[in-house]
């Protein structure tokens, strides 16, 4: 199996502070100021607490079952594996079967074409498991996608996104912290491509990112409660040098199944410190390569 390609970027995660850092060897971070609308609905409400709360095993589990296996992980606890005959040797999230596209407030959400892909790709965080492929760490907080976020010029004008590295893992249903966050990996697209109905045609080959990858830099949004979710939120299409005639007209709205899956109001939960916690195993970290369908 080919390993997908990407640029290396260590993300670093104060979820009980207000402080966001974004760790890069060649470029400087950079802050920007809320999406329009982000303050509104679940988000005034997220915050980790949410997001670890342990009903969350619960209420994933069953949707899931039928598209993957959950599995006891040594290092990273509960997680859920999709079905590799339904998604492919080659599956990496946030680019197989799937595409990018905006909502009314122009913040940018996946849009996956697997029928499981309402949740995982919206709660939670993935993690590459060496011998197990990608896993999903279960999550209470919804954002249209859980990624991380560069922009920047060489040639021309890119975006690029890796999956946001989990801060927590779950042992005997208690969200418990990661001691060493693992390495975020990153794929580029032209600006002008991103928001094409297939992406792997546009994917920069690995020769490129290790041209392209030093002119990026970390695109975040400052504000909001919850910093997670202000990381995960995207640059709009005018940031991100998209040509108009590239932006989506029309806009998207979030699948229903994740306003209505979740019943009662859970309990709530802290996030349990592991200062003697194993490193994440493949600590470079493997994702979002030029692999998609």
């Amino acid at each position: 199996m080919a390993w997908p390609i990407g640029s290396f970027r260590i993300v670093l995660l104060w979820m009980l502070g207000a402080a966001v850092v974004l760790a890069s060897g060649c470029a400087e971070q950079q802050a920007h100021p809320e999406s329009p609308g982000a303050a509104a609905g679940d988000e005034a409400e997220a915050s980790e607490e949410v997001d670890t709360d342990p009903s969350v095993l619960a209420d994933f589990r069953q949707p899931l079952e039928p598209y993957g296996h959950w599995v006891d992980d040594p290092t990273y606890g509960t997680v859920w594996v999709p079905n590799p005959d339904a998604v492919g040797p080659d599956f990496v999230h946030y680019q197989t079967s799937g595409h990018w596209a905006l909502t009314g407030d122009d913040l940018w959400m996946w849009v996956s074409d697997y029928e499981w892909g309402w949740a995982p790709f919206h709660y939670g965080r993935w993690v590459w498991i060496d011998g197990t492929g990608w896993a999903w760490i279960p999550g209470g907080v919804y954002a249209p996608a859980w990624v991380v976020w560069e922009t920047g010029y060489y040639d021309e004008w890119y975006v690029g996104w890796a999956p946001m590295p989990p801060a927590w893992y779950w042992r005997g249903g208690v969200a418990v912290r990661v001691a060493v966050v693992a390495p975020a990996r990153y794929v580029f697209v032209p600006s002008r491509h991103v928001f094409r109905p297939a992406l792997r045609p546009y994917v920069l080959a690995e020769a490129r990112v290790s041209t392209v990858a030093p002119h990026m830099q970390p695109y975040v949004s400052s504000g909001g409660r919850y910093q997670a979710l202000s990381m995960a939120r995207g640059p709009t299409p005018s940031a991100a040098r998209v040509p108009a005639e590239a932006v989506p007209t029309q806009r998207v709205t979030r699948d229903a199944r994740t306003t209505s899956f979740r019943g009662s109001t859970p309990g709530r939960a802290p996030v349990r410190a592991a200062p003697r916690a194993a490193p994440p195993r493949g600590g470079r970290g493997r994702g979002g390569g030029h692999h998609g369908r």
